[in-house]
């Protein structure tokens, strides 16, 4: 299973800024999900099973 942080907020400029700067290193990508529908808080990415389909 891969890393994956999930929060409520999008991380702060700064942070993001590391965390891509990182890349090179961690291999990591930070990326940012949004839902197709933010007025569903039910329907997020994590929370719909839109991460992992096949679990």
């Amino acid at each position: 299973m891969q890393p994956l942080w999930l929060s409520n907020s999008p991380a702060a400029a700064e942070l993001w800024a590391r965390l891509l700067a990182e890349h090179n290193t961690s291999g990591l990508w930070p990326l940012l999900l949004d839902a197709p529908d933010p007025g569903n808080a039910d329907f997020r990415p994590g929370a719909s099973g839109e991460l992992f389909p096949d679990a």
